[in-house]
């Protein structure tokens, strides 16, 4: 990358960082469960994912973060959930795994026996009856008393 697109593309970066706040469920969701044990499963770079956790404010609520690039496997490959179990020392089928997309959270969650919540924030229809789904996480509450 040239001198120009390296400055722009440096401008862009920060405007995007400055720019990251949590949904407003979020902290009162981990506030209400931070009695539970906490982690994350994410493909994007395990950096700037920690530097966004501590710059909204959450990171503190996580025991575990694991990112893709750390152990070189990334959802939706089941290894990386796998991993994640590992490391908490945890079964998977005693395990709840919340995520954004069903392709690379919930179905490769379930392979290997988690219980995906699949959080559907853009009400996006995919005839997916069977799969438990929340819209906000203000409804979390309601799906895990059934679980």
């Amino acid at each position: 990358m040239d001198g120009k697109a390296q400055h722009y593309f440096q401008i862009h970066l920060n405007l995007f960082e400055e720019n990251w706040k949590p949904f407003e469920d979020v902290i009162p969701c981990l506030e209400a469960h931070k009695e539970y044990r906490l982690g994350i499963i994410t493909n994007g770079d395990s950096t700037q994912q920690r530097q966004k956790l501590k710059k909204i404010g959450i990171f503190d609520y996580f025991e575990i973060v694991i990112a893709a690039g750390d152990i070189g496997v990334s959802k939706p490959n089941t290894e990386i959930f796998r991993y994640a179990c590992s490391m908490a020392q945890e079964h998977p089928a005693d395990r709840i795994y919340i995520g954004d997309n069903l392709e690379t959270d919930i179905f490769p969650c379930e392979k290997i026996d988690m219980k995906g919540i699949w959080l559907n924030r853009k009400n996006e229809i995919k005839g997916q009856e069977h799969i438990r789904t929340i819209k906000i996480l203000f409804d979390l509450p309601k799906i895990l008393e059934n679980m």
